[in-house]
């Protein structure tokens, strides 16, 4: 039988709480299923408020996973995007534009998560993109030794997803988002990928204008409802 809550096991230790998410299908819970939880996070096609006893529904979110068919074509460049297998790059000059890439993110907006807790957890996104644990490739540009832009993608058996995708604060509105977007079509063209998916919030309407512009299409739709335990 399904447990009515999973506890996941990667999140408790990170964020040293005890973290369960509930079984989509489970809307009633007894004393014996909430005691050992901290933070409950539902995940549901459905945009739900459940009542938990001893919890307190604090944030929710909707989650928008974008996709696109791609196809081989040309494409250049104006600015030159590097690929982190052939220029390695450290993970400290990523760390800001994973800062920036997280603004909208649940673990940045639900306070119920420290801030020093949500960079440690984009420090280690990166530092797990470097290491090729959470991504395939690094495509990103930089200028005076400082990097500018930079997108993760981690490639499946027929698609690639984006993971953290940012412009620095500085260097917005320069078109470098549109060129990344265009260079990793074209890359993915090349490895004859059928499509490219991207997650966001749609809360994030410059990113959400941005794909719909590009061509890109609604692929999923998830409401992500955090639970904290009472006090």
């Amino acid at each position: 039988m399904t447990p009515k809550i999973e506890k996941l096991e990667w999140d408790s230790d990170f964020f040293e709480i005890r973290v369960g998410q509930l079984n989509s299908d489970a809307l009633v819970f007894c004393a014996h299923d909430l005691a050992e939880f901290d933070l409950l996070i539902d995940k549901s096609e459905l945009d739900r408020t459940l009542e938990i006893d001893g919890f307190t529904n604090t944030f929710g979110e909707c989650k928008l996973t974008f996709s696109k068919s791609i196809k081989k074509r040309n494409f250049s460049n104006k600015t030159p995007i590097l690929d982190s297998d052939l220029h390695p790059i450290t993970a400290e000059k990523l760390y800001t534009l994973a800062f920036e890439s997280g603004k909208h993110s649940r673990f940045k907006l639900d306070k119920g998560f420290s801030n020093d807790k949500f960079e440690a957890l984009y420090k280690k996104w990166i530092r797990n993109s470097i290491n090729k644990t959470f991504a395939s490739k690094i495509f990103y540009t930089e200028k005076n030794g400082e990097a500018m832009s930079f997108v993760t993608i981690k490639q499946f058996h027929d698609y690639a997803e984006f993971g953290l995708f940012a412009i620095s604060s500085k260097h917005q509105g320069q078109g470098l988002g549109q060129q990344l977007m265009d260079y990793v079509e074209a890359y993915c063209a090349t490895q004859n990928l059928k499509s490219i998916r991207i997650p966001t919030q749609k809360s994030n309407i410059p990113a959400t204008n941005i794909y719909i512009k590009n061509g890109y299409t609604i692929h999923e739709q998830l409401f992500i409802k955090h639970y904290w335990k009472n006090k």
